[in-house]
């Protein structure tokens, strides 16, 4: 039977043929660098992939859309010349009227239903619908949805409201939004089998946006299983990896010669023993490893997947350490001898799921049956990066990405969750995306766009969180925001690990991956973290640490934890900014003045500067910027002075060095805002 499957397929510009075809005659180290990859750990390919891929989704549905049907607010009032008139084609009439919307608020002296001169403050947003047009005073009768200044019929004049009021495209039917539609249909496809509620999927890719591995929970059949394997399947969309050669590990060649990478994806004991860079040197007597040179690294190109980079476990109480971490295999005529069974020596050794996962995915079906200390071999990797088998001198490289599913939380330890970030997967209520669910899992029906474009990921750069911008006393009271957790909250759901470090740190990425995926598909998602993104981080942190069998349950702990944190947060930011402001203005800027008097009035014109026109802050910065890379030269080295605290802001305020315009006017308009509420003035402390 043919199946009625509407959707749109993407053609793949890059797929594997192509991406195969690009590096397919790669032989050594230089040549990767030659050809301009970056070197990936598993969790920031995900990452990259995962942004990339929403990027591509909205491209595509956006354009795709019948602009006609989605229809739009368009200005109801026309100006030619200087007389004002309706829009043409739109119907004013009792019954047949159209659909308007405030754009922004009115305020001012108008007309009743009735002709009576009235005042009114009409809010913008308000919808209402045209039903009448007086040609004679030029006056549009509106009736709004809900009653405003106390009255729903009020008569306009046009040129009083030409810049006021919109209406629908579509007559008597309101526009969709669509930014809201082309985010929702991409939440329903972005995996490529699961089909989740909106609120569901938003929360799962954020959490695939971070650098964590993940456990999705719920009950039976929700759906867990096939989201870890979709999971597995977009990691897989970078098509193809970069081996050492012969390497029994799977070793990234990076990790022989890029010392940095080297630190967080270590190269394997065979790799240091075979190309051990100072060749006097024996890895395995001394443990001293001298990098190579990329030329004399050899690589393979393989398919990543199964074999290379991916690998699957059933959980039970049979798994024991040695399953994930492997062990030492005898000869098969039963002979050995002192050289094989010393320790330094990683001949025979038989690599668990963890080590034949390094550099790629595991997914771990029912975590929760692992027995105890099983798991905590997963807190081994998941801390080290490398495992210590039992029978080997050296540790092993395990730098993955893990994926678990889970049918009751509460067995796992606090670390394990402090560790992983638990999602839970529940039974849906919206009745639409059961009912595609139930397509799916029955009749296999798939409603996905095909295969996406997400381009040669393997040439960019894989840092795309840390260098969104978060000003500093917001960051500073995110920090001070925990200490008050771990001292005072005491409602349901706290834990140890409530205020870990590591949950602060979460914390932080989240803000920013909520708004790198907030940015793809709303224009007005602001370009630096804000306190709302902060707040929205510090709750999904806290609640990811959250894992109760029972639905309700969970859902009421991790409401009570939301709500705390709303009440809770504004009063630490007001202190955390007069903090920042006094430490400026008494440590900083009066130290200055010691030495350049000009510094403090300096100052007072640079922040009058950006509060007139905050473009101004662009210039400014490049000054500065400049005159950092610059020391020497006389004339670049004023604008330091010049732009005093545009010159703390490069000391103070994170990656300032790639902060780009638009999000450079949005910080120093938070700096500036909250230098005007401080109660830190200019030579006056806070009281």
């Amino acid at each position: 039977m043919k199946k009625n499957i509407t959707t749109i397929k993407l053609i793949n510009k890059m797929g594997f043929q192509e991406v195969y075809e690009k590096y397919k005659n790669a032989r050594t180290g230089q040549d990767l660098i030659d050809l301009g990859v970056v070197p990936k750990s598993s969790s920031r390919t995900l990452t990259l992939i995962t942004y990339k891929r929403l990027q591509a989704l909205q491209k595509d549905i956006s354009s795709t859309l019948n602009e006609k049907l989605v229809g739009d607010w368009l200005p109801l009032v026309e100006k030619k010349a200087s007389k004002y008139s309706l829009r043409p084609g739109v119907v004013s009439d009792e019954k047949l009227g159209w659909k308007i919307r405030m754009k922004k608020e009115f305020k001012g002296n108008v007309s009743d239903k009735d002709g009576n001169g009235v005042y009114a403050e009409i809010p913008g947003g308000e919808l209402g619908m045209i039903r009448g047009y007086d040609a004679r005073d030029n006056r549009a009768m509106i009736a709004f949805d809900n009653k405003v200044s106390g009255r729903n019929i009020y008569r306009l004049r046009l040129e009083e409201i030409a810049e006021a009021v919109q209406v629908s495209s579509l007559g008597q039917i309101i526009p969709e939004d669509r930014e809201r539609m082309i985010f929702n249909q991409a939440m329903a496809e972005f995996f490529p089998n699961t089909r989740l509620d909106t609120d569901r999927a938003y929360r799962w890719i954020m959490g695939m946006i971070m650098d964590k591995d993940l456990i999705a929970y719920g009950e039976p059949g929700s759906g867990k299983s096939t989201l870890a394997r979709d999971v597995v399947s977009i990691l897989s969309e970078q098509q193809i990896r970069f081996e050492v050669e012969g390497c029994r590990f799977g070793c990234n060649p990076f990790s022989l010669f890029d010392t940095d990478y080297g630190k967080l994806t270590p190269p394997c004991p065979d790799c240091m023993i075979k190309y051990n860079g100072d060749r006097k040197l024996d890895f395995k007597e001394t443990g001293i490893f001298v990098p190579p040179k990329p030329k004399d690294v050899p690589i393979s190109v393989v398919k990543f997947g199964k074999g290379h980079g991916v690998a699957y476990m059933e959980g039970n109480v049979e798994i024991k350490r040695q399953h994930l971490v492997g062990f030492k295999l005898p000869k098969l005529d039963g002979t050995t001898d002192q050289e094989r069974e010393d320790q330094a020596n990683p001949e025979g050794f038989s690599p668990g799921v963890l080590i034949k996962s390094h550099n790629g995915i595991l997914h771990v079906e029912e975590i929760d049956k692992l027995r105890d200390t099983t798991r905590d071999s997963l807190l081994e990797v998941g801390a080290n990066s490398r495992v210590q088998p039992e029978q080997l001198k050296y540790e092993l490289p395990c730098r993955n990405t893990i994926i678990g599913t889970a049918n009751d939380p509460t067995v796992l330890s606090e670390p394990l969750k402090d560790r992983f970030f638990l999602m839970a997967i529940r039974y849906p209520t919206d009745m639409d995306v059961a009912q595609k669910m139930l397509r799916v899992s029955y009749y296999g029906e798939r409603t996905r766009r095909g295969s996406i474009d997400i381009g040669d990921i393997h040439i960019e750069t894989d840092d795309i969180l840390r260098d969104v911008p978060m000003p500093r006393p917001l960051e500073n009271a995110v920090t001070s925001f925990y200490y008050k957790l771990r001292k005072e909250y005491a409602g349901s759901g706290k834990s140890d690990i409530s205020g870990s470090n590591r949950s602060l740190m979460d914390a932080l990425d989240i803000s920013r991956a909520k708004l790198l995926e907030d940015r793809i598909f709303f224009q007005a998602t602001p370009k630096i973290v804000t306190p709302e993104y902060a707040i929205a981080g510090i709750q999904f942190a806290l609640c990811a640490r959250i894992g109760n069998k029972s639905a309700k349950e969970d859902k009421s702990a991790k409401e009570e934890i939301k709500g705390w944190v709303n009440q809770n947060f504004d009063a630490v930011l007001k202190e955390e900014q007069d903090k920042w402001w006094c430490d400026f203005f008494n440590k900083h800027l009066s130290v200055v003045q010691t030495q350049i008097p000009e510094i403090e009035s300096n100052f007072i014109r640079e922040v009058g500067l950006y509060k007139e026109n905050p473009a101004e802050s662009i210039r400014a910065c490049a000054k500065v910027k400049n005159a950092l890379l610059n020391r020497t030269r006389g004339a670049d080295a004023r604008a330091r002075i010049e732009f005093p605290f545009m010159d703390y802001l490069f000391i103070e305020q994170p990656r300032m060095e790639k902060v780009n315009d638009d999000a450079l006017v949005q910080l120093l308009d938070f700096y500036v805002k909250s230098q005007e509420t401080s109660s830190c003035k200019l030579n006056k402390p806070a009281s």
